[in-house]
């Protein structure tokens, strides 16, 4: 194996590298003032292809102190060897200081203190930005989109800006205003311009270095210390402020992220840009997108009319050592191969776009917009967009720089005037051909501003006549409207080219060459915009990334993840500067850094021939002190006699653990299972839910409220909450709006019962909530308590969303919607996967609320997943492999332990149970067919006929649960009388487990599907939306005890009575019935022994149970 090897510090450090970076690290220390030789070798292991690490220390007598640091890449080996490093591996390595020292006590008390208060209080984040209006804007809604998410945020800009955009939107300096969780504040300084009114460059970097190196400081001193500080282009030395103060920086890149890349492969030389020797060659970005020289941004052009943007511009980028992260107002779908591409160069980029349509930040304070330049009343132009027919007005905005000369403006008057096309054009200057407004009196509207992101979203808005400015662009992507571009300068010009040639959203009017564009040319656009197959197509397209930016800032999605990441970064850091470097002191002397993984894995640990694990976030700072490998003492006597004291009074009570429901009775039905088993192994159980849903069940079962009840060896205690809503309440009925109800009101209860749990002496141990509510895992996290998540549907299921949350395989989109998803060891059509991830989806806000789930994950303790071992090894080995502990526990009704304990029951309707039981009695085994489609579907009535008749000239007999009885047949009843029997409600599990069942006619939700697996009854399944298709696919195709009888609702389909009939006589008599019946056995049989004592199922569960036994109420890292 080709290896290097290097020699620091007189052969007392040495280390050998290999192209495959595997690292070897030998210290020999010599005797030092009389000491023993001191011996230690020490083994790191990183992998190319994943940011892992693991150190294992071999032997040594040593005192061994590490430091651990957020780092980005392999850094810091001494400089002696830089360019023979660089030749031999390709990347950069630079030296490292030979004197590091471990921090004072007094330091560290100090740094634990601070910590302590920055957990305590939010987040300070000071934002400073350039004073011109394309700036503020972005920068404001980054601003109020933190805030949003809980974070003070202290804006800061020019006192002349400040003073504009305190006219039109009411902002007062140093008046805090509330937005979401958080808050935002302005602070402006006096800065002088240029006799001409532009900005003094050097006058506003030596007032504003000033200014805010003070407001650092004063905050500091009044105990909110900033603790990050982002500015945006122009501004570079805010950077150095930042560094002086070590505090963690960012930069938000105002423009697009192919535009950076273009300007950091011409800052680093990385490929050929036009020069004053050759000004028209073409440039050759990552992908296979070439700019020709007219395209790229013209301030990096040798011909550049306005050099100083060229400088300011790329100040910024020829430094990225001191920002931390770039964040752009992007999203990931619409520029993935330039996010990719500027990941790969070190560069940690936050995709948290589009910024403008952030559902928090919107209407949280939309007096704070960052508008220079306000209508008397926008009601006006909204009102005249509203008596326009829709997708018919062509609105002309050109921002608030560009202007054009008289001339073009006459032509684009008459273009519009010849066109007779409605429109609404935002003119500072009227100056128009004579009797232009007149003759387009009606049909046209000009003004001095318009309130942009209103009139792009008003559905009369056909196309948009653009400048392509980033905001502007991004915006009318955002909105789904079309455009013709007209680009005049800067990156303007490379945005024409993306909307046009790579979103395909736009139509190339103007080419920033100054070219005057003819009316001819204007009119020619135009109609080709808003009529005909092209105006169709453009519509769609922009159509497609509206839907994707809107996921992409819906809870869960991609902008909206690396936002959380982003806060989460700098909440782990407090006031500490995030970049720093990977320290390790080796007895006095010996030390060397590495900078590697961009990204914040956990690093184990392993030391002493014990192995014992430890592991922490690479940002945070860890200070481990490892005795001599060869005497180690693995603590002191007085903290082992505390940590034993501790675990003896953790015997003595029961655990408390809190189950939080999402109030549906799928949801509530298996978590309450849940803790049925858990308080039958002696854990005393809280289930809360809503009073609605605890009154249904009260109904049905003599629950109340507050109550104790035992169950097996532990308690069960219900205690419910008020959501705030009357039962007729229309806000029950849309689900978007009934879960923003249910978090509120959910959030100040359980944090409220966690404190009053722990104020009486009985702390909760740990917290499980299902999918829907994942704000529970936050309430957790925040008061530093252990929590999983109950995730109510298969593993597989599991899987499809986790792989799509991840993008690690293709899943069907807009443009390829019938793709084939490839799992572990299955492949799904595009219609087998979760309704929910199609594109066809009709219940859009579905799919957030299950992939919110997914995103906490890392800090979850364990995911439990009603199914067993043996029913889905493959797929609970791929999300083991994941770094996921999942805990197969099921299938959780059939748990022995819980069978007869108690009488408390999941139902939300009750009827008479011995009656249903009794007619099966009389019934022969192995002859009735049951049929129920679980408590939300609903088929509608054509297909209830249908289903009906089939029964009926089946002659089979069934046992059929439905709620309405009314869309049947007329007759059906009187002519099944005898041998059928339509309930409203049947006890599912007793049915199953009866004898006279032959089949099972289900809507396969996943609750019926386990329970039918599990109780050795083979199906015909039915499904219609969620999981359901998945789950199908695997009782017919993967678990062999299905016969498909509907195809779920994407296929659109009526079942008819013929094949119904068919089905029901293929599953009940004849060769595949008897293989249908048992494959099923075999699946009960498995299932039985899975939650027997011992089983794999009954063994998770006490793993479970132990590892929070051994925590009581502390807090504790996954593993």
């Amino acid at each position: 194996m080709l290896a290097f090897m290097c020699v620091l510090k007189n052969n007392r450090v040495k280390y050998v590298f290999s192209p495959e970076l595997f690292v070897l690290v030998f210290i020999r220390e010599q005797p030092i003032l009389g000491s023993s030789i001191i011996y230690f070798c020490a083994c790191i292991i990183v992998s190319s292809t994943k940011t892992d690490l693991r150190l294992l220390i071999f032997s040594g007598r040593a005192t061994l102190r590490i430091f651990l640091f957020q780092v980005s890449f392999w850094r810091n080996l001494h400089s002696m060897y830089y360019t023979q490093l660089q030749e031999t591996f390709g990347m950069p390595f630079y030296s490292v200081p030979t004197n590091l020292r471990v921090q004072s006590q007094e330091r560290k008390k100090k740094q634990n203190k601070r910590k302590m208060a920055s957990n305590e209080a939010p987040i300070h984040i000071l934002l400073v930005s350039f004073p011109a209006q394309g700036h503020i804007n972005p920068l404001l809604r980054l601003g109020k989109c933190l805030a949003a998410k809980g974070a003070s945020v202290i804006f800061t800009t020019t006192e002349k800006a400040g003073k504009d955009m305190g006219i039109v939107d009411d902002i007062t300096n140093k008046l805090a205003t509330p937005i979401g969780d958080g808050s935002l504040i302005f602070e402006f300084f006096d800065h002088s311009l240029l006799d001409n009114g532009s900005v003094n460059h050097a006058e506003l970097e030596r007032i504003g270095r000033q200014f805010v190196s003070q407001m650092i400081k004063n905050h500091a001193d009044s105990n909110k210390p900033i603790s990050c500080v982002i500015n945006n282009p122009f501004l570079p030395w805010v950077c150095d402020i930042a560094f002086e103060h070590n505090i963690p920086s960012a930069l938000l890149w105002t423009n697009s992220s192919a535009v950076f890349a273009v300007c950091y492969d011409y800052v680093h030389k990385l490929v050929p840009f036009p020069s004053n020797e050759e000004p028209y060659i073409d440039v050759q970005l990552n992908s296979s997108i070439v700019l020709k020289y007219n395209e790229i941004p013209d301030y990096i052009h040798p011909f550049n009319p306005f050099p100083i943007l060229g400088t300011l511009t790329t100040a910024q980028i020829k430094d990225m050592s001191k920002v931390f992260c770039v964040l752009v107002d992007t999203f990931e779908e619409l520029e993935h191969d330039f996010i990719d591409y500027i990941s790969k160069k070190s560069i940690t980029i936050r995709h948290v776009g589009p910024l403008f349509k952030n559902p928090k930040a919107n209407g949280a304070s939309n007096n704070t917009l960052g508008d220079f330049t306000k209508s008397n009343d926008d009601s006006t132009i909204i009102e005249w967009l509203n008596t326009k027919p829709k997708g018919s007005v062509v609105y002309i905005s050109f921002g608030t720089i560009v202007n054009h000369t008289q001339e073009q403006v006459n032509e684009i008057a008459y273009g519009l005037l010849n066109s007779q096309v409605s429109f609404l054009w935002v003119l500072k200057q009227h100056v128009f051909p004579d009797g232009f407004l007149e003759e387009t009196s009606g049909r046209g509207k000009v003004v001095k501003w318009s309130p942009q992101e209103q009139v792009l979203a008003h559905s009369s808005v056909a196309c948009f006549i653009t400048h392509c400015g980033w905001n502007s662009s991004m915006e009318a992507i955002t909105l789904g409207v079309p455009m013709l571009t007209f680009p005049a300068f800067g990156d303007q010009l490379t945005n024409a080219k993306f909307l046009v040639d790579v979103f395909g959203a736009g139509i190339r009017l103007g080419y920033g060459d100054k070219k005057l564009v003819t009316r001819d040319e204007v009119k020619k656009c135009l109609l080709e915009a808003i009529t005909g197959e092209k105006a169709e197509r453009l519509k769609q397209n922009a159509m497609k990334w509206k839907t994707a930016a809107e996921d992409a800032m819906a809870v869960g999605g991609s902008s909206d993840r690396h936002l959380d990441a982003f806060i989460q970064d700098i909440k782990k850091h407090g006031t500490g500067n995030i970049q720093k470097m990977q320290v390790m002191e080796m007895g006095s002397f010996s030390y060397f850094g590495l900078r590697i993984g961009r990204e914040r894995p956990c690093y184990p640990i392993y030391y002493h021939r014990l192995i014992r694990l430890l592991k922490f976030p690479l940002c945070s700072r860890v200070d481990i002190l490892l005795l001599s490998l060869l005497n180690l003492r693995v603590q002191s006597q007085e903290r082992k006699k505390k940590q034993d004291k501790r675990k003896m009074a953790s015997n003595e009570a029961p655990i408390q653990i809190l189950l939080v429901s999402y109030p549906s009775y799928g949801h509530i039905n298996s978590l309450l299972k849940l803790g049925k088993c858990l308080a039958a192994k002696g854990s005393s159980v809280i289930f809360t839910t809503t009073q609605k849903a605890g009154k249904d069940m009260e109904t049905a079962n003599n629950i109340t409220n507050k109550t104790t009840t035992p169950i097996g060896k532990g308690f069960l205690t219900f205690d419910l909450f008020d959501d705030g809503l009357k039962d007729d309440d229309p806000m029950r009925t849309s689900l978007g709006d009934y879960t923003s109800q249910l978090e509120h009101v959910g959030k100040l209860y359980v944090s409220q019962l966690i404190k009053n749990h722990a104020e009486s002496k009985t702390p909760i141990s740990c917290i499980i909530n299902n999918i829907f509510i994942s704000w529970v895992c936050d309430v957790a996290t925040e008061h530093k308590i252990p929590f999983a998540i109950l995730f109510n549907e298969s593993s597989a299921v599991f899987t499809c969303y986790y792989n799509y949350f991840h993008k690690l395989v293709p899943f069907p989109s807009k443009t390829e919607p019938c793709i084939d998803v490839q799992l572990p060891s299955v492949v799904l059509k595009h219609s087998e996967i979760p309704v929910l991830l199609h594109p066809s989806n009709t219940y859009p806000f579905l799919g957030p609320l299950i992939l919110g789930q997914i995103k906490n994950l890392s800090k979850a303790l364990c995911v439990f997943v009603d199914t067993y071992e043996e029913l889905e090894p493959d797929f609970i080995d791929y999300i083991s492999e994941k770094s996921i502990i999942i805990r197969p526990i099921g299938p959780v009704f059939n748990n022995p332990n819980i069978i007869g304990a108690s009488n408390i029951r999941r139902d939300f309707v009750k009827t008479d149970d011995s009656t249903i039981i009794e007619w099966l009695n009389s019934k022969p085994k192995g002859s009735v067919v049951y049929v129920s489609f679980g408590t939300i579907v609903q088929l509608p009535p054509e297909q209830v006929n249908e289903i009906a008749y089939g029964l009926l000239n089946s002659q089979v007999t069934f046992l059929w649960a439905k709620k309405k009885h009314d869309d049947l047949p007329h007759g059906f009843l009187e002519e099944t009388s005898g041998r059928g029997k339509v309930v409203k409600w049947s006890p599912q599990e007793q049915v199953l487990a009866h004898p006279s069942v032959a089949c099972f006619i289900t809507h396969c939700g996943w609750n019926s599907t386990i329970e039918s697996l599990a109780s050795g009854v083979p199906v015909l399944t039915f499904p219609v939306f969620g999981d359901q298709p998945t789950n199908a696919k695997f009782l017919v195709d993967v678990f062999g005890v299905g016969i498909r009888l509907g195809y779920s609702g994407a296929e659109n389909r009526l079942i008819t009575r013929d094949e119904v009939k068919k089905c029901l006589l293929e599953a009940t008599t004849g060769e595949k019935a008897e293989e249908l019946k048992k494959n099923a056995i075999k699946w009960k049989k498995a299932a039985e022994d899975a939650v027997a004592v011992g089983g794999s199922s009954d063994r998770y569960l006490d793993a479970f149970i132990e590892e929070v036994a051994k925590q009581g109420a502390v807090n504790f890292q996954k593993i």
